[in-house]
Formats: structure tokens, C-alpha cells, sequence
């Protein structure tokens, strides 16, 4: 109880400066609330590990930079696995009707794509590994998985969605 109110009490003074140090650093609002998420249930973590720990300000922003770190990793291991598949893909396509057919998508807005809902999308789709795959790879819980997967596609949609398709 004490760890969950410590996290509020920290997140309470510390979240609008946490996510606008790493809004400044990656340009990206989406990211950076992911991000800053991340930060905040690292603090919750080590709070479970050591409940006397005294977390300050100093340790949000370590964080909140390793954070930052992985995400461009992370940004560098997709981009070259979408490198590997080229700049397009063969996708099955189902229709209303269900039938199936074959068709090549552009994936060039894939740069708009947040990070980790790419990494999910690209693993998944591309990499045709399982949800629990992607979860294994990315360090992610099942859960969370699905949750970057639905946004992901959600994105994709949005920004796909003038993406003429290939023959």
C-alpha cells in the first residue's frame, strides 16, 4: 500500500516533467507517454524489490533516459528487420465474403507508426510469430502485446489508409 502511494505521490509531482524531458527528446506525444508509462512502472518495481527505497527526482530522469535509449534500439532492431522485407510486403487480404487473395502494401507509413506498436506490428505481421512470441522478444506481457497490437493497427489504419495497393 505504501509502494502504490508512493508511485501517486511521485507520479503526481513528477509526470508533467518526466514526459515533457522525453517529449523534447523524441519528438513524439504517443511515444513519449508510452515512455513515461514505462518510467513510472520501473519506479513501481523497485519499489515492490525495496519498499524502503527513497526515490527522488534524479532516478525518474535515469530512467526516463535509459527508457529513451531502448526505444531508439528498439526503433533501429525494426527498421532493420522492415530493411530485411523491403519496402513492401505480401499480405493476405480478407474480405467481406472471406475469400482471400494476395496483395502488395507500401510499407513506408510505417515510419509513423509509434515505435513499439512498429516493433509489435512488424514482429506479428511480418515476422508471423504468435502474440506470445512478440511478447517473449519484446519483454512485454501478453497483454500489453495485444494492447501495442490494437493501437497499432488502429495507426496503421489511419495511416495507411490513402496507401494505394500494389499488383
Amino acid at each position: 500500500m505504501r509502494d502504490q502511494m508512493e508511485v501517486e505521490r511521485l507520479w503526481c509531482l513528477h509526470s508533467d516533467e518526466v514526459h515533457s524531458f522525453v517529449r523534447r527528446r523524441v519528438g513524439c506525444a504517443q511515444l513519449a507517454e508510452d515512455i513515461t508509462s514505462e518510467v513510472f512502472v520501473t519506479v513501481a518495481r523497485s519499489l515492490e524489490r525495496d519498499s524502503a527505497a527513497d526515490i527522488q527526482a534524479g532516478f525518474l530522469f535515469t530512467v526516463a533516459r535509459r527508457r529513451i535509449v531502448d526505444s531508439w534500439r528498439r526503433r533501429e532492431r525494426t527498421q532493420r528487420l522492415v530493411e530485411r522485407c523491403g519496402d513492401s510486403m505480401t499480405v493476405e487480404m480478407r474480405g467481406d465474403d472471406a475469400t482471400a487473395s494476395s496483395s502488395l502494401i507500401d510499407l513506408g507509413w510505417l515510419d509513423g507508426v509509434p515505435d513499439r506498436q512498429r516493433t509489435a506490428l512488424v514482429l506479428r505481421y511480418v515476422g508471423e510469430l504468435s502474440v506470445g512470441e512478440v511478447a517473449d522478444r519484446m519483454g512485454e506481457s501478453y497483454g500489453a502485446v495485444e494492447s501495442l497490437l490494437a493501437r497499432g493497427r488502429r495507426s496503421a489504419r489511419r495511416l495507411a489508409g490513402d496507401v494505394p495497393l500494389a499488383v
